[in-house]
């Protein structure tokens, strides 16, 4: 809510205290020119003030309100379900009791909601100090840890024969708790990220030095030392709800740094990480995809075709992050001091791999130079500015701001110069095979793009990015995802029943199989984060191009 303002450009833009507690998410905002305001007297008329996720009570939204400031609610729906409740409960005549801590902004609002008829506890021993009124409600700070949320409800329910329980805690968060006392069984040592003043953050390192395991509370990557792990195999990481996920990133890729630095071992990890890192490995999938694509169509594959599409991939991938570089700081910080460390390297690496691939196309025809220059030129300007500001029609200055546009148009580029290259070359008319062979290359390159524009949605927030996942929201893309798997599911098999295409189109299910197999480790936050989800996806590509060599012995 407050980044689209940001990005709306809208004018004095203001929060009601932090908006959550993380000081680097803090600080990202203030950066951005958002404000904090922290007492309701510092409050001027006109200002967009944005209401913290922890909730304000009535008194202070109404005195907001007087001051004249346009108020934004970005009070997070659960707490206003815990506030009706108890609105509701203290009307009827109940008395308020809230499981939480009672200096925390939360419970400090909430307790106004109980018209001076409720009390907050968190130990056992203020189970017996409470009032003696004849019926109570009992609610728990969402980010309370539910066993002591529990024990607690037990004792009151003794207390009280009329004794209303309501769970309120966070979903999101009992599920944090409860993968960190798994995570605890597995594990040697557990490194906590997060701010220090979140209260559910500080609850999950509570949890885990109560189950006797070194635990690290940190906010940012560089509080973590190589002294601090001698002697420890296994590290479980986890985090609160409001750390980004670029912080978890930039951790996740300091503790593999330190675990794999020496050896055979940590030389097989610099070998794979250097390969994602400098895209040398997406460019070999794509050389393995335009395979099983040209052989789709009936073709027999040329190695100049193979060179072409991997070699466009590869340019304009490290291109685009330079002209550009801001995206990568929060989406791929893994990457970031990598094409900083070989910038100079890298750069020339991209530009003669795209006069090379340019030099090739011509010696395949001039239709496809034609293409590939185009699709060069767009995929070089598509961060620039190139749309004059004279043109009111168009409400962009940039082709990466038209919504949606990152995942269509990346997808639109990798199939045109892996499918209608050749057809261009060879001269080829429209068919059915060609037809198939678009389908299966678009929709895989769609679904690798959307997938990563879903992971990647914090940083995309924050750079003003409308990819497909801030357009449809994270349910809607998943579905979107599965459905058209589903249907390149079944176009492969009708396409050979109906003989457009050879048997290949079998051979190539397990690749979409394979596609439905990362989005569910996807899912299940298995490969949520850094290079492992990179290598795990881009993988897909080379089992394209290996079941089509398996295909072509054969037959």
């Amino acid at each position: 809510m407050v980044l689209e303002a940001v990005h709306r450009r809208e004018p004095n833009l203001f929060t009601y205290g932090a908006l959550i507690h993380n000081p680097q998410v803090t600080g990202l905002l203030q950066n951005l020119g958002v404000g904090i305001i922290n007492n309701p007297s510092d409050v001027t008329p006109n200002i967009n003030l944005f209401i913290r996720s922890h909730g304000i009570s009535p008194r202070e939204r109404k005195e907001l309100q007087d001051r004249g400031a346009k108020i934004h609610d970005a009070t997070c729906p659960l707490v206003e379900v815990v506030q009706k409740t108890i609105e509701k409960f203290s009307q009827d005549g109940y008395g308020i009791i809230i499981v939480g801590e009672a200096h925390h902004p939360e419970v400090s609002a909430l307790l106004e909601f109980a018209q001076g008829k409720g009390v907050a506890i968190s130990k056992e021993d203020e189970v017996r100090k409470l009032p003696q009124w004849e019926k109570v409600c009992v609610v728990a700070q969402t980010t309370q840890e539910r066993r002591t949320f529990k024990e607690l409800a037990k004792q009151i329910r003794a207390k009280y024969r009329n004794c209303r329980v309501f769970d309120t805690i966070c979903p999101a968060t009992g599920k944090r708790q409860e993968e960190v006392r798994k995570l605890c069984s597995r594990v040697e040592a557990i490194v906590v990220v997060g701010g220090r003043n979140s209260a559910n953050t500080t609850r999950l390192a509570q949890i885990s030095r109560s189950l006797g395991k070194p635990t690290f509370h940190i906010e940012t990557e560089e509080e973590i030392g190589r002294k601090d792990f001698i002697g420890v195999k296994s590290i479980g990481i986890t985090a609160g709800a409001s750390t980004p996920n670029w912080i978890i990133q930039r951790v996740v890729e300091r503790i593999e740094n330190l675990e794999r630095s020496g050896g055979l071992r940590g030389l097989f990890f610099r070998g794979i990480r250097f390969l994602i890192r400098s895209n040398l490995y997406l460019a070999f999938g794509i050389a393995c995809f335009s395979y099983a694509a040209s052989r789709l169509q009936g073709g027999e594959p040329r190695l100049a075709f193979l060179l072409v599409a991997s070699g466009y991939v590869f340019s304009m991938h490290l291109i685009n992050h330079y002209t550009d570089p801001s995206p990568a700081n929060f989406n791929e910080p893994y990457r970031v001091s990598f094409y900083r460390q070989h910038r100079s390297a890298l750069l020339s690496l991209a530009l003669l791999s795209l006069v090379l691939t340019i030099s090739l196309s011509i010696y395949l025809g001039s239709l496809p130079f034609i293409l590939l220059a185009f699709l060069s030129l767009m995929g070089a300007v598509y961060r620039l500015k190139i749309i004059p500001p004279s043109w009111p029609i168009l409400p962009y200055r940039r082709l990466v701001e038209i919504p949606g546009s990152k995942d269509i148009f990346l997808a639109l580029a990798w199939t045109l110069v892996i499918v209608a290259l050749q057809g261009l070359s060879k001269g080829n008319k429209l068919s059915p095979s060609l037809g198939v062979a678009f389908a299966f290359t678009f929709i895989l390159s769609l679904v690798r793009s959307t997938l990563f524009s879903l992971k990647d949605i914090q940083g995309d927030r924050i750079v003003g990015r409308e990819t497909l996942p801030i357009i449809l929201g994270k349910k809607k893309t998943k579905l979107f995802l599965v459905t058209i798997l589903a249907l390149l599911s079944l176009l492969l098999p009708f396409s050979w029943m109906r003989g457009w295409t050879s048997s290949l189109s079998l051979w190539l299910l397990p690749t979409v199989a394979y596609s439905y197999f990362y989005l569910f480790l996807y899912h299940k936050r298995v490969i949520f984060q850094g290079i492992l989800s990179e290598a795990v996806v881009d993988t897909g590509f080379i089992l394209s191009g290996v079941s089509g060599y398996l295909w072509s012995l054969i037959h």
